[in-house]
């Protein structure tokens, strides 16, 4: 038997980030410790680039890093490999992707997901275990962190590059395993899309697939043999004010039978709690990995519509303070903006159009 361990998104900031290479067991749960000594194979999702980089890329959203001296957390939990590819892992630009892989490398850690170009990013990750081969894909969705073939970043989770990986492993190896970090953020489920991406991956004769990103966790499936974690949620983020969910992660046990070639699924999971990461005897009612089916996902992903949507257009739309006046006196209500928003939605729907957008887009901010 095979045994690997998955988490989700660790990010060394908040106590983790203070600590440095003197972390201790009033951070980290002892018996968190005995699970990793446990297994032949940890993994997890390295949140942060671990980088002395002072320059920042231009996005929206936060920029996160961690010193490059926090590759102790790693090596105490005996990390074997860090997943790179992620939302964050470009936030300091080319200097940030290098160094992370270099700290990691010194350190004797393993990374798959990200490079100083798209090449090198898209690499598989094999690993031998009980005279088996293994191979580790990590793909992310594109947002400000992707690769090309001139700067450094993720492996993007474009379908062609997916199918294109897979095939190029498939007899290089006795098992693949796809670790995919995208979906919506604090959202406990996966998207439509993502469910059929996810199952569509599955037929592409991979053993397994891992996701996380949505920083809460997120369902899973056994889909004809396959298992599929939709979202791990949070292994270690120290990052206060969110909601409680955002606390909660689930730890993935893969255990691969090798003369049967069965894969069984099994969690565990932690909290964090005052600063300090807990394993849990028994999961909580509201934050615990369920098993989803079709119809789960589309009713949750039109509930999230129904209750999100609004402030989503209303931000596409750019609206005056008279306007936005007028909308909450229900003295006009978004209907009226029909004539703006459908074009934006077939700008958005058909591929060619959407690229289009993005490449203009790219080109005048650079």
């Amino acid at each position: 038997m095979i045994n690997i361990l998955f988490t989700g998104d660790l990010a060394p900031l908040g106590g983790l980030k203070k600590v440095g290479s003197n972390l201790s067991n009033n951070i980290v749960d002892k018996r968190i410790y005995g699970l990793f000594n446990k297994t032949d194979i940890n993994i997890v999702n390295l949140e942060t680039p671990m980088t002395n980089a002072s320059i920042n890329i231009e996005k929206s959203g936060p920029h996160l890093k961690s010193k490059p001296s926090n590759i102790e957390v790693l090596k105490n939990l005996q990390v074997n490999i860090a997943c790179l590819s992620n939302n964050h892992i470009r936030d300091f630009g080319d200097s940030g992707v290098i160094e992370t892989i270099e700290v990691c490398k010194n350190a004797g850690v393993k990374t798959v997901g990200a490079g100083v170009n798209a090449e090198e990013a898209a690499k598989p990750l094999f690993i031998e275990a009980q005279n088996k081969k293994i191979c580790f894909l990590n793909f992310s969705e594109s947002e400000f962190n992707y690769a090309t073939d001139f700067r450094a970043g993720s492996n993007p989770d474009e379908i062609i590059n997916i199918i294109n990986s897979i095939k190029a492993v498939t007899k290089k190896c006795d098992y693949i395993i796809v670790v995919l970090h995208g979906g919506k953020e604090m959202h406990p489920h996966p998207t439509p899309y993502q469910l059929k991406l996810f199952r569509f991956i599955a037929d592409q004769g991979v053993h397994a697939i891992i996701g996380h990103h949505t920083h809460v966790i997120g369902g899973y499936e056994v889909y004809n043999g396959i298992p599929i974690v939709y979202s791990l949620g949070n292994f270690l983020f120290d990052e206060p004010g969110n909601a409680e969910a955002w606390y909660y992660g689930a730890i993935a046990f893969l255990g691969i039978e090798t003369e049967s070639n069965t894969i069984r699924i099994d969690f565990k999971y932690v909290k964090l709690e005052n600063g300090k990461l807990v394993l849990l005897s028994e999961p909580f009612k509201d934050f615990r990995m369920k098993a989803i089916s079709e119809d789960q996902v589309n009713t949750a992903w039109q509930n999230l519509i129904q209750k999100q949507g609004v402030g989503t257009i209303k931000s596409i739309l750019n609206l005056s303070l008279m306007e936005r006046l007028l909308l909450k006196l229900k003295l006009k209500n978004l209907s009226s903006y029909k004539s703006k928003l459908i074009p934006l939605g077939n700008r958005m729907r058909c591929k060619t159009h959407q690229m289009f957008t993005i490449d203009a887009i790219d080109h005048f901010t650079k």
